[in-house]
């Protein structure tokens, strides 16, 4: 079937064969070949958006996608959209801390991007400034900073100041310490 679709030069009827061929690959314990025909269906799929194409496959698919997000020899913008695709999969029983930190990370470069104004308030955040302090160095209303920072945590999906700040440094919103 590969060979037919790839006859035909369509790149969006290449996703699924490719994707299963790393699956058969995988199967056969030839990761090296899995992962590079992984990375050729995604690399299809990436400007489309398809997910479910993925997500359909179960979890031996997203073992894969995993393998090949640790492999960091893909570019960036590859790699965020594996984690998008990472992030759409049901949580699996026993998930390893990798795991669980790619799909956190992923869940949350899903969420809404930050303003300018709400990255501004962020910044203050981490330097310890109250609502007042922040008002004043921006020259708005207290009301204003906490509607912002209100906001903040529904998108970085946190419940204080001390988890938006720690969230924005592992996104690499902020720069660590």
């Amino acid at each position: 079937m590969l060979a037919h679709v790839e006859t035909t030069h369509n790149a969006y009827h290449q996703i699924g064969p490719l994707a299963h061929l790393a699956l058969a690959y995988q199967a056969q314990g030839q990761v090296d070949d899995a992962l590079e025909a992984l990375e050729l269906s995604v690399g299809l799929a990436q400007p489309g958006g398809f997910i479910r194409t993925f997500v359909d496959l179960g979890p031996l698919m997203a073992s894969l996608l995993y393998r090949l997000a640790e492999r960091g020899a893909i570019p960036d913008y590859i790699n965020q959209y594996i984690r998008q695709v990472l992030a759409a999969f049901p949580k699996a029983e026993g998930e390893g801390e990798t795991m669980r930190r790619i799909r956190e990370t992923a869940r949350a470069e899903l969420i809404e991007p930050l303003t300018e104004r709400e990255s501004e308030v962020l910044l203050f955040l981490s330097r310890g400034l109250s609502n007042k302090e922040t008002a004043r160095e921006l020259s708005i209303s207290p009301l204003t900073v906490k509607r912002h920072t209100i906001n903040l945590y529904g998108k970085l999906q946190v419940h204080s100041r001390k988890e938006a700040v720690a969230r924005a440094k592992a996104l690499g919103i902020l720069p660590p310490d």
